[in-house]
């Protein structure tokens, strides 16, 4: 086993479609260009991670990341995640946008969870009535040190939607987790960079969005300290 200080960074939501996959490859790669070795553990059915990965090995000049798809018969990712070749420094987990007992060992594996949400009712709903829910009931279950932050993902400015974001959050806030200040930013190039197998940095790093993903990779890093 590696003596290496592992961390490792959680992307979990009990819904899809809420951008789990596009945070966990640009997560992965800031920490590539900052120097840490990194791993991704996916056990998405959908495996957007794994063929994201399949476009970035065609491309010699991209940092290889290697990316480990989890089973259910590999037991659960809390026991089992530090068994991976040894070397990396940061591990980042994506999971199915479901409760299930792959959600729930990834929560007990992290240093920090991330719980990404767009900014609509639906999935505000669900960030509220379903996802919180089952973070407290973790925590309240195995005592975990880990943090919770929620990220919101494919943000668009508009009065009505800030206004109803405002009041989530403050919603939130009173529950007692952390909502990271950088947004990502609803963009056609996160989707570019996805089926480049880059993360925005790389494949656009001049841009709007490349300059979203390193202030939330910032905000993250003081958090996992």
């Amino acid at each position: 086993m590696s003596t290496v200080q592992q961390k490792v960074i959680s992307v979990i939501s009990t819904k899809g479609g809420v951008g789990k996959s596009t945070i966990v490859t640009n997560i992965a790669t800031e920490a590539v260009a900052a120097g840490r070795n990194v791993i991704i553990v996916n056990s998405d059915t959908q495996k957007s991670v794994v063929y994201w990965n399949a476009f970035r090995n065609s491309n010699p000049a991209l940092t290889q990341i290697p990316v480990y798809q989890w089973k259910p018969e590999n037991g659960d990712l809390n026991k089992g995640i530090h068994q991976l070749p040894s070397g990396w420094d940061l591990a980042v987990i994506d999971v199915c946008g479901t409760d299930n007992r792959a959600l729930r060992s990834a929560m007990l594996a992290a240093d920090l969870i991330v719980v990404p949400t767009t900014p609509s009712g639906a999935d505000f709903h669900v960030l509220r009535n379903e996802t919180i829910p089952v973070l407290e009931e973790m925590h309240k279950a195995t005592k975990a040190t880990s943090s919770g932050v929620i990220v919101i993902n494919m943000w668009h400015w508009s009065h009505r939607l800030h206004r109803s974001v405002t009041e989530a959050m403050n919603t939130m806030i009173k529950a007692d987790y952390k909502i990271c200040e950088t947004r990502l930013r609803r963009l056609a190039v996160f989707q570019d960079a996805i089926t480049s197998g880059m993360g925005v940095g790389e494949y656009a790093p001049k841009s709007e969005a490349a300059r979203n993903v390193t202030a939330l990779y910032t905000e993250l890093m003081e958090l996992i300290k």
